[in-house]
């Protein structure tokens, strides 16, 4: 269920920022401090299918989860978790792919206005940059 696939993605979030933090030399992760070394701003999901404003509108790949609102839920836990606010942001996977390539530290298409990445895995996605703008739709 929803509530289920939002709580394994905010244990592997954990796992992560905890098995980076052990690879460097002097490297702390207190999910309690907001003032730890590693303080957590924000979370972004790519996933395959339709979302808007945060909520999984449609994916094939899971059903059962037609218009469950994942950043909101993975948002709620990570207050609790962390004492403050995280902005979580939800993106088709093809869209989060084409951003991240263009906008990403050290992107080497960062010059380009106009720019189209196609996606394989278990469909076919496209992901678009518009005139400097990521297209949505």
């Amino acid at each position: 269920n929803g509530d289920s696939l939002v709580n394994l993605i905010f244990y592997l979030i954990k796992v992560v920022l905890a098995a980076r933090v052990k690879a460097i030399p002097g490297g702390s992760y207190d999910s309690d401090s907001p003032d730890s070394e590693w303080n957590l701003i924000g979370v972004g999901l790519g996933c395959p299918g339709q979302s808007k404003g945060g909520v999984l509108v449609a994916a094939s790949n899971f059903p059962l989860l037609r218009n469950f609102p994942i950043a909101s839920n993975l948002s709620f836990l990570f207050e609790i978790s962390l004492k403050h606010k995280i902005s979580v942001k939800l993106l088709n996977d093809a869209d989060a792919a084409i951003a991240a390539e263009v906008w990403g530290n050290g992107s080497k298409y960062s010059q380009y206005q106009n720019i189209a990445m196609v996606t394989l895995g278990t469909g076919i996605g496209l992901g678009l940059v518009l005139n400097g703008q990521l297209y949505q739709g």
